[in-house]
């Protein structure tokens, strides 16, 4: 027998399939032998793994726990540092005040626009009527629409109200006159 078959039989013998005394003995022993299962301790029990943490911190194994030690409370601060470098660039990145060089100004309800067959000739003749009154208008052409700008007294006259009748056009809110005049669109 070689060592191969030696190997064999013992493996058998423990198995119950034959083999030699001795290797019957020792499997009597095995399958007499008595078995008790573990106690069952839970895998994570949080007042064990606290009272662990205590003796190991009572024994000096563990630094006590400081507030700075908080993970919500680094998060916060690390937040905090974030938020006040970024205050201090944007100070520093902020560019110079321009001074205002010009002053816009708008009607409210925007620019009335009207249609009409001679837009240019509409143009002048309610510029002449509103400059015959004392308002002065400026004129201008763009795109083949014509317009006017004129800023209104306050209150507005009597007879510029009855000039802006005669065209149908309604007074501005804030006596900013604003008036584009184009041929009817072709549909």
């Amino acid at each position: 027998m070689n060592e191969h078959d030696t190997d064999q039989a013992w493996i058998d013998g423990l198995a119950g399939r034959g083999g030699d005394a001795e290797t019957q003995k020792l499997r009597e022993r095995i399958l007499a032998r008595e078995i008790t299962p573990a106690p069952f301790v839970a895998e994570v029990d949080p007042r064990r793994e606290e009272d662990l943490l205590a003796r190991a911190r009572r024994e000096g194994l563990i630094p006590r726990r400081s507030v700075f030690a908080s993970p919500r409370l680094q998060g916060f601060a690390a937040l905090a540092a974030a938020a006040s470098v970024m205050l201090v660039i944007g100070f520093l990145i902020q560019p110079a005040p321009q001074p205002r060089v010009e002053t816009v100004r708008s009607a409210p309800s925007g620019i009335l626009r009207i249609e009409a067959a001679d837009p240019h000739a509409l143009q002048h003749k309610i510029a002449e009527e509103l400059q015959a009154v004392g308002v002065s208008a400026v004129l201008y052409d763009r795109l083949n629409t014509y317009g006017i700008d004129a800023d209104l007294p306050t209150p507005v006259p009597p007879e510029v109200l009855e000039i802006l009748k005669r065209h149908q056009i309604p007074p501005p809110a804030d006596g900013a006159l604003k008036l584009e005049i184009a041929e009817p669109s072709r549909r």
